[in-house]
This record gives C-alpha cells, sequence and structure tokens, in this order.
C-alpha cells in the first residue's frame, strides 16, 4: 500500500483541495448573493495576496522561475483588487438586498 502521508506533495495536495473547496463555496455564495460570501472572499483573497506577495520576494534562479514570478504578480494584483472592489460600501449593500440581479 502507499502511504500519502509520507509523500513529499500531500501538503500541496491538502492546501490545493481546501482551496478549491473554499473557491466553490465564495462562487456559490456571490451566485446567490448571501452576505457570508463577502468576508469569505475577503479571507481567501487575503491568504491569496500573502501567498503570492512570498512566491514573488523568493530571489528566481532561472528564466522559468522569472515567468512565474511575473504569473504570480498578476495573480497578486488580481487579489488585491477583489479585496478593494468587495470593501466598497455600495458592493456590500447589493448583496444585502435579495431582489433580482440584472447586469
Amino acid at each position: 500500500p502507499v502511504d500519502l502521508s509520507r509523500s513529499s506533495g500531500i501538503g500541496d495536495v491538502a492546501q490545493g483541495v481546501l482551496f478549491a473547496i473554499l473557491y466553490g463555496c465564495a462562487y456559490f455564495g456571490l451566485r446567490r448573493r448571501r452576505e457570508w460570501a463577502i468576508p469569505l472572499v475577503l479571507i481567501v483573497s487575503a491568504f491569496c495576496c500573502i501567498s503570492g506577495l512570498v512566491n514573488v520576494m523568493q530571489p528566481a534562479g532561472d528564466i522559468k522561475e522569472l515567468l512565474v514570478k511575473a504569473f504570480f504578480l498578476l495573480w497578486l494584483l488580481f487579489f488585491a483588487y477583489q479585496i478593494v472592489f468587495f470593501r466598497r460600501a455600495d458592493v456590500r449593500a447589493l448583496f444585502r438586498e435579495k431582489g433580482t440581479l440584472v447586469f
């Protein structure tokens, strides 16, 4: 039998599954305009910003790692924008109203 607890990537897999569950909950909460979705999005975005910042601040060894850092910089900007967007009062007010949403 394979012992997955001794695998070097089990932490990465567990983290990926956890974030997939959190992203799924945030997605369905945003689709149904639940008030609890905004704090969840803010928390997940903050963790992603910290993770992206830690990755960007480490030195790059070769060009491949430099390209990955460019991706993480874009990722960091996206989640920073989410933090700014979902903290706005008009966005929070939209999630308190329960009428139909038209884009």
